[in-house]
Parts: structure tokens; C-alpha cells; sequence
């Protein structure tokens, strides 16, 4: 039947109530005409570090975890949430006198239920670790050596909630081009980027850039315009390249103003990490006429303000553009 029963008909069996389950769980594909049913097996993340796996010389401690354990080869069965809800001990064997040997330990499910698990390997001058035939999800390998403490390998792997973030420990973790899908977010614990699944791969993801954006103007300055002539309205754009331009012609209030500085607009959001000075357009030092230079300064605050070279109040020109103004962003929109 390629219709399976949903969880309200009476007679449900176990594997159509894993199924409705996993419409909450992330998907992760294979290639095949069942990725739609497909989810990503992995430990939930939480605080304490789930499913950590340590050992001493004799013994392996399991911390707890909720975890999907899910048949690859029988994805159609549904997948399985399971719980360790107490730290779990188990008996690490003695070291081989002269070989070594890799253990695994294993959350699995079977009929019986669902357990974690220490195998112990098989001792060689070259050792593998031992193959399961179980629906396992492994945690951790520990590699066992005569006359050395255990090395344990950290094999655990993340999973979320359907349209949720998924944590990584580094590139190798991120979904493959097969089981990632289109829009999927994944956060780099190493990095600390937050990375997007996109035209068929992995990426850094960007807010939306190259869109110009309203200045927040100070009370009584307004866009110029002269002879029926219109110029770029005052705005701010963060290109790919991480620097932020300015443009814009600005009409100064009605009357006189003589101060030291005055502000004269706000970006939309929050400033530079310091204070970004630039030196005002070339048009304002020829309105000025009297050889008083200006520059614009952007707080950390985001406020856009106009200071004079000179320490003693001066008038202030009649209009300013900010066209050509740029500086390197350090944190505004990124």
C-alpha cells in the first residue's frame, strides 16, 4: 500500500506512528525516490553536551541524549526517537597485551527496544572497528592500546527539527550535495558561520545586500531638489564587497545654523564597531567659500553627523551631498 495509514485510524501499527513523527524531523536525502520520507539520524542538541561519550581505564560513561536513530536501507519503516535519560556506565575490557583493538559504542534500536551499547573490537596490528547489523546511531569510537589510556573518537552527529538550524563541527559535517535540500541552514560550531544550502551547494549566508536604503533624516534637513530637478534621495547601501556608501543631496533647515557640529541624518541600523570619520564631498567645501573645510563622521550609534574643521561656531552651508562617502563595514547590516 503507497498510502500509509495516518496516526487518527484505528489499528495504527508502530511504524506509521514513526512515520507521522518524522513530518517534524529534518530530512535528509540519498538520491532515490524515497528522499521525501527520509530523516537526518542524529543526536538532538541540547545543553550539556548529549551522548558525550568518555572513558577511563576500565570504564565508558554515556551522557544523556535524545537522539533520531533511522534505517538507511528501509527508510519507509520510519525513524526512531529514542532517549537516555540517565547517564549511562558501561564495562570498558582490559587492553590485549600486544595488539590493539577499536570498541564502538552505539545507540540501537531492535525489537526488543532501544539500548547503548559497547562492542568491543577484535585485536589486530591493524584494527577495525566492529560492524553492526542493528538500526544503530553510532556515538563514539575508542581506540584501545596495551599500556595506553583510551582515545575516544567523537562520532556523533547533530540533527533538527524540520526548517530548524543544524549544528556542525566543521565542514566535513555539512550534508552532501545528496542529502541536503534547497534553503536547509546549518550553523558552523567551528567558524561561527551560519551557512545556507543553495544552487546545488554550501554558503555563507549574506542578508540581503546591494539595495539602497533610507537615510533617517534629522529634524528640518529634506532631500534637495533645484530647477525642477531631483537628485538621489538621501540613503546608504552595503555592498558585497562589506563597505558602506553613502549618496544623497540634503537641503539644511530654513534660517542660520552656527555650531561646531550638528547631526544630520541616522542609517537604519546600528553603526561601526568606532567611529568612521570621511571628508565631506568636494560641493560643500565650494559652497563654503571661506576655506573651512567639513567632514562627516558615523558614531557607533549609527548617527551621521557634519563637523566643522574650525573650533569656534560656523554657518553652515545651505545644502550637502554625500555622494561618493564610503567606509569599510565592520558590523552595520552584516
Amino acid at each position: 500500500m503507497v498510502e500509509r495509514k495516518p496516526v487518527w485510524v484505528d489499528g495504527v501499527q508502530a511504524s506509521e506512528a514513526r512515520l507521522a513523527n518524522a513530518v517534524f524531523l529534518q530530512g535528509e536525502g540519498a538520491g532515490d525516490a524515497l528522499d521525501a520520507v527520509r530523516v537526518r539520524p542524529g543526536v538532538r542538541p541540547a545543553g550539556a553536551n548529549p551522548g558525550q561519550v568518555t572513558a577511563s581505564s576500565n570504564t565508558v560513561t554515556v551522557q544523556p541524549f535524545q537522539a533520531v536513530v533511522a534505517d538507511s536501507a528501509n527508510p519507509a519503516s520510519g525513524p526512531y526517537v529514542v532517549t537516555l535519560e540517565a547517564v549511562q556506565t558501561l564495562p570498558l575490557p582490559a587492553a590485549h597485551a600486544s595488539l590493539a583493538r577499536i570498541d564502538l559504542v552505539a545507540a540501537e534500536v531492535a525489537d526488543d527496544g532501544f539500548s547503548v551499547n559497547l562492542h568491543v573490537g577484535e585485536p589486530a596490528s591493524s584494527p577495525v572497528p566492529p560492524a553492526l547489523s542493528t538500526t544503530y546511531l553510532p556515538l563514539a569510537q575508542i581506540s584501545v592500546k596495551p599500556g595506553q589510556q583510551p582515545a575516544i573518537t567523537d562520532l556523533r552527529r547533530f540533527t533538527a527539527a524540520a526548517g530548524g538550524i543544524l549544528p556542525v563541527r566543521a565542514a566535513a559535517e555539512l550534508p552532501t550535495v545528496a542529502q541536503a535540500s534547497p534553503g536547509q541552514f546549518a550553523y558552523r560550531l567551528d567558524s561561527g558561520e551560519l551557512q545556507v544550502f543553495r544552487a546545488g551547494g554550501w554558503q555563507r549566508f549574506k542578508q540581503p545586500r546591494n539595495r539602497w536604503q533610507s537615510l533617517q533624516l534629522s529634524s528640518g534637513w529634506s532631500p534637495y531638489t533645484a530647477g525642477g530637478v531631483s537628485y538621489h534621495p538621501p540613503g546608504c547601501l552595503v555592498g558585497e564587497d562589506g563597505w558602506v556608501h553613502l549618496r544623497g543631496m540634503l537641503k539644511r533647515p530654513d534660517g542660520t545654523i552656527t555650531a561646531t557640529s550638528i547631526q544630520i541624518a541616522a542609517l537604519p541600523a546600528a553603526g561601526p564597531a568606532t567611529p568612521v570619520s570621511v571628508p565631506a564631498a568636494q560641493a560643500v567645501l565650494i559652497a563654503m567659500g571661506g576655506g573651512a573645510a567639513f567632514r562627516v563622521e558615523v558614531s557607533t550609534e549609527g548617527k551621521v553627523v557634519l563637523y566643522s574643521s574650525t573650533a569656534s561656531p560656523v554657518t553652515y552651508p545651505s545644502w550637502l551631498s554625500l555622494d561618493g562617502l564610503s567606509f569599510p563595514n565592520s558590523t552595520i547590516f552584516d
